[in-house]
């Protein structure tokens, strides 16, 4: 019998996933929000970008509640929503009504596995990192509008899309199966919380700077950047009871410079379209996200000084956007 598997979210994280595990003999299902169930009918197009051939996401069972989910039995249920997405009242229920299915998380930050493990036993969580960027082709301003509409992916080389959890293994055999790069590793969690202490204070100063890397290259944010990753990063270690991460060495001002500089020219996508869109997309989250370094550092009595004032001006810049 083949593995029954829930995708939470049909974004674009959740499609390219749901294609791979369909493609390696899963049965998928989509939960969705009623309001998008007409769309999600006609099944999804997926262009990875390392080819030409689509991929296609179809015939989806679509269900709309956790009354639905209880009607089946899953072997696996994905979260693929943003941070503050899964803090809504929809989770409890759905979880509950998963049964003793391997619930994966695909959020940052240390809490998603936390909020995770107060509705379901702690041996069914996995959680994992995205590694894989994927965006709504074509971008506007980005790329050929010409181009058939499509979810466009691309797996980073050397980047598999880590999980942990006593149950790992489960889905990275799935993806596996689907010819999708994943691996078990110690600690995602913690792994995704590191990258994130490093990332989300830079994509507050690129927006800032109005989506512009040149603009961050060469203004003042980009240090202030590289501060606030030192602060956030410093909050998320001692949460986690880790030791300095290795990510410290990457905040230095000129490897950052560097880093933005070749960041374009090793992307296979228009990469400032792409981080407009995206992160625009879901600046619910990283807004909260700066919130909580701000809060768990004041909590612990270490530096927030820069994450306040970048989350400040970010705040001035345009209030919080809804999912």
């Amino acid at each position: 019998m083949s593995e029954r598997i829930l995708i939470v979210g049909a974004g674009a994280v959740g499609q390219v996933y749901g294609a791979h595990l369909q493609a390696g003999g899963a049965e998928v299902t989509l939960y969705l929000k009623p309001r998008h169930v007409e769309a999600a009918r006609a099944g999804f197009d997926l262009r990875p970008l390392a080819r030409e051939k689509l991929r296609r996401l179809e015939s989806c069972p679509l269900v709309t509640s956790a009354e639905e989910v209880a009607e089946q039995r899953f072997d696996q249920v994905w979260l693929c929503t943003s941070s503050t997405a899964l803090e809504g009242s929809w989770l409890g229920p759905v979880l509950q009504a998963s049964g003793d299915a391997t619930i994966v998380g695909l959020q940052p930050g240390l809490g998603s596995q936390l909020l995770l493990e107060s509705h379901v036993a702690a041996e069914q969580v996995v959680m994992g990192m995205i590694s894989l960027v994927a965006y709504q082709s074509p971008l506007p301003g980005g790329e050929d509008a010409s181009l058939p509409p499509a979810i466009a992916y691309w797996f980073p080389p050397l980047s598999p899309s880590p999980f942990s959890g006593p149950r790992a293994e489960q889905p990275v055999a799935s993806l596996g199966r689907g010819g999708c790069p994943s691996k078990t590793v110690p600690d995602a969690a913690v792994a995704a919380a590191t990258g994130s202490a490093f990332l989300m204070p830079h994509l507050v100063a690129l927006e800032l700077e109005g989506w512009s890397l040149k603009a961050l290259r060469r203004g003042k944010r980009l240090a202030q950047a590289a501060s606030a990753s030192k602060e956030a990063l410093e909050i998320v270690t001692r949460e986690a009871g880790v030791k300095r991460s290795p990510l410290r060495l990457a905040m230095r001002a000129w490897l950052t410079r560097s880093l933005v500089c070749a960041a374009p020219h090793v992307a296979p996508f228009p990469l400032e379209p792409y981080l407009s869109w995206h992160f625009t997309k879901v600046g619910d989250q990283t807004r909260a996200m700066i919130q909580r370094y701000v809060e768990r550092g004041q909590a612990m009595s270490l530096p927030t000084q820069t994450l306040e004032t970048l989350l400040a001006d970010l705040l001035a810049l345009t209030p919080a956007p809804t999912s």
